[in-house]
């Protein structure tokens, strides 16, 4: 069961229909009567948002050791790039529907710094609205490539050095590869999360979608661009987190 908007009142009458019931979760907001419980994100305290909302002999599996990626992410994750803390390559992914139009904010972004010497990869879901126009805005710059509802994110996060992105499974991409990112808080269901992230030195948060711009994602980028160490630091922190991320899919099914 994966629904904000299901609790333990229709899962017990799924009873009759299923022996085991599991739960992925993040909000951690209401009961839940089931067997497993997943919630793959990272929080300091991660097993007291729980207490009192799920049965006492409910398994939980909790934290980012148990994400669910698809396996292009772990076979790019056997063979991590090195990366030397310069700026060469940025990927730039807010969301199959970018419904807050950051995609064309980052763009005014690329703009703004002018680095003909650095390479800006756009991806774009099949659902983005807006998805023609910011093909058309990417053509008419030289060192930016379009893609849409690509099957490469994998080989483009480990390609780059840093990422433009949202909050969201995106966060676990990323990370797996080492990947540092400076992120933008689309949906009220992130923001628990990657504040948490933020706290532990583990992404650059920008803030929230409606307080931020084209401006002050340039000027991350460009304080970034002057901070090799920093950058090394975070993209180690980030593949440690998630030292044991890959492969959690299997895990689960095999308990």
């Amino acid at each position: 069961m994966d629904h904000y908007g299901l609790d333990a009142d229709w899962e017990r009458r799924m009873r009759g229909c299923a022996k085991r019931i599991l739960v992925i979760d993040d909000l951690a907001n209401r009961p839940h009567d089931c067997e497993i419980l997943l919630d793959q994100n990272y929080y300091p305290s991660p097993q007291d948002r729980y207490d009192g909302k799920v049965p006492p002999s409910c398994q939980l599996l909790l934290g980012p050791q148990f994400v669910l990626l698809t396996p292009q992410f772990e076979k790019e994750a056997s063979s991590p790039r090195s990366r030397d803390g310069r700026i060469r390559r940025v990927l730039v992914f807010f969301g199959g529907s970018d419904p807050t139009c950051e995609t064309q904010k980052a763009l005014d972004a690329i703009k703004i710094l002018d680095w003909p010497n650095v390479h800006f990869d756009v991806v774009v879901g099949a659902g983005n609205p807006q998805k023609e126009l910011i093909e058309s805005r990417c053509a008419e710059l030289s060192n930016t490539a379009y893609y849409c509802q690509t099957q490469d994110m994998a080989k483009l996060c480990s390609l780059a050095d840093v990422a433009l992105g949202a909050g969201g499974s995106a966060v676990w991409e990323r990370s797996i590869l080492g990947l540092p990112s400076i992120v933008v808080v689309t949906a009220e269901n992130q923001r628990e999360t990657v504040n948490a992230l933020e706290a532990g030195g583990y992404i650059r948060l920008l803030g929230w979608h409606d307080e931020t711009d084209a401006g002050q994602m340039a000027d991350v980028l460009n304080q970034m661009s002057k901070q090799p160490t920093v950058l090394l630091q975070t993209g180690e922190r980030v593949r440690d987190l998630m030292r044991f991320g890959a492969g959690g899919a299997r895990r689960l099914s095999s308990d």
